[in-house]
């Protein structure tokens, strides 16, 4: 009885273990599926210890919480380079777990996207159809950021000084900024952008910080994407004339 009861414990340890396993797999998984808080002003999408608040007045990133800590970093509401006006905001889940929230705009960018993956990553698209031509010129997306709690600017591996580089205009492909309580790096997809800093004119109104196309961006070499089609519930399928890709990594 004594050996049987032994070779029962024996055998159960590890099925034990191998639940234990698939339990904080179980648990992994869940934890890194985006959820979903919609309110009457905001949309709240929650990825493990990461909380982004879209505003639904105009599908802006407002705030950023990680873990216990608020970044004080958001999307500027006003479209840097051109007057667009807003049509309208929508949201919806992707096939795999990514939550959308999606801007249209009139004349730019016709669609702008924000997407939340599962492993915590922000991508952000400004589109454009072939309806809408126009010159790329200055057009982009600028963010506001709390300057005191600002440490340190790196672009493209290079250190900034932040004081010292108000309304400066340099070639951009990726941006790392180092906060009091995070991290947060940014990548183009892009290799013709340009990083407009603004950081210490506190009394300005424009954003802290703009990405957008340059001044002699010509028009043969438009990021254009022959054969990629916008499927969405708002609009026919067209052809994308132009497109700013930015990822968004906050750690």
């Amino acid at each position: 009885m004594k050996i049987s009861l032994f070779l029962w414990i024996v055998f159960l340890i590890p099925s034990l273990a191998i639940e234990s396993s698939r339990m904080v797999s179980g648990e992994h998984l869940e934890e890194n599926n985006p959820t979903v808080r919609e309110s009457t002003v905001d949309i709240q999408v929650r990825v493990g210890d990461k909380l982004y608040v879209f505003g639904k007045a105009q599908g802006t990133l407002d705030n950023v919480k990680i873990g216990m800590h608020l970044l004080n970093f958001a999307q500027n509401p006003k479209i840097s380079g051109i007057n667009a006006n807003l049509n309208q905001v929508t949201w919806k889940k992707l096939k795999n777990g990514a939550i959308q929230i999606q801007s249209s705009y009139q004349p730019w960018p016709n669609y702008l996207t924000w997407i939340v993956l599962p492993d915590g990553k922000l991508k952000m698209e400004a589109l454009s159809t072939a309806s809408s031509h126009r010159s790329l010129a200055n057009l982009g997306l600028g963010f506001d950021l709390q300057e005191e709690e600002l440490k340190s600017v790196e672009l493209n591996n290079q250190a900034i000084a932040l004081m010292e580089d108000s309304q400066r205009t340099r070639p951009f492909k990726q941006v790392s900024f180092e906060f009091a309580n995070g991290k947060l790096n940014i990548q183009s997809e892009l290799s013709d952008l340009v990083f407009n800093s603004n950081f210490s004119a506190k009394e300005s109104k424009e954003a802290d910080f703009i990405i957008s196309f340059p001044e002699n961006f010509p028009p043969s070499e438009s990021p254009s994407a022959p054969g990629v089609t916008m499927k969405d519930n708002t609009a026919s399928s067209m052809e994308i004339l132009n497109r700013m890709v930015l990822w968004f990594d906050f750690q």
